[in-house]
């Protein structure tokens, strides 16, 4: 069960996939749970950790995420501010700051430039996150991930391989597990990804090549994949039209 949602991150997702794992054991079926060491802590929840039952078997893997990016961020300005304090007492450098945008021509007083500053292009971290972490902010996982899941099937047997999205990163590893193993493949779409209104909304459009690259993988999922599922009848509907062949089954979210 690749689940990059689940105990200690908190979330609605991570409900749907701890309830899988809890009740999965009495179908006959044992999960073996692929799912990152440290996903987000923003949005860790330590109780939900008394939710996973005794003895399942838990593969926690690296992620590479956008923390991380900004961590180097971080230190490589704190490094050229260093830099620059070090040229200045050596004499090699001024102390006062570059002209604000638009003061050298007169064109614009401190608190017009202050503002224009703020609204300027994201910077530099912000930009390579947007490009960067495609298809989402979990493809840093992808390969440790991979290889968990083949680490994992050496002392335990497997007979299935489940993923689950959001995000989509979790299907590219099931995906390359599959293709790896010839495992059957069972992908679970909780939300649209292509034409997702509500995430366009947040994130704003991706790019024209985001846009097609996500329009290849969705069809290679939904192609790759033994069987789908989805948790409305309207998103089977959506996706039965978009992929004829594909096999789908509706399991609605519990309360």
């Amino acid at each position: 069960m690749i689940l990059y949602e689940f105990p200690p991150l908190g979330g609605i997702g991570m409900s749907r996939n701890v309830r899988n794992v809890q009740h999965l054991p009495r179908h006959g079926w044992t999960p073996v749970v692929i799912t990152p060491r440290d996903a987000s802590t923003s949005r860790v929840d330590a109780d939900s950790l008394r939710l996973v039952p005794d003895g399942v078997a838990i593969v926690r893997t690296r992620l590479v995420g956008p923390r991380e990016l900004h961590r180097a961020a971080a230190v490589a300005k704190a490094a050229s501010g260093r830099a620059r304090r070090v040229a200045i007492a050596l004499g090699l450098g001024s102390g006062a700051p570059p002209p604000r945008r638009g003061e050298a021509e007169g064109t614009a007083c401190p608190d017009e430039a202050e503002a224009l500053d703020r609204h300027a292009a994201p910077d530099l971290p912000s930009r390579i996150r947007r490009f960067l972490f495609f298809p989402d902010e979990a493809v840093g996982w992808v390969p440790f991930a991979i290889a968990g899941a083949m680490a994992a099937r050496r002392p335990i047997p497997c007979d299935a391989i489940f993923s689950t999205s959001h995000p989509v990163s979790a299907h590219l590893v099931a995906g390359v597990a599959k293709c790896l193993t010839g495992l059957p493949w069972v992908a679970e779409l909780r939300d649209p990804w292509l034409g997702n209104r509500l995430t366009e909304s947040v994130y704003g459009a991706r790019p024209w090549l985001h846009r097609r690259l996500q329009f290849k993988i969705e069809r290679w999922i939904a192609r790759s994949a033994d069987e789908l599922v989805c948790v409305t009848p309207s998103l089977a509907r959506m996706y039965q039209r978009r992929y004829p062949a594909a096999t789908i089954t509706v399991i609605p979210n519990g309360y």
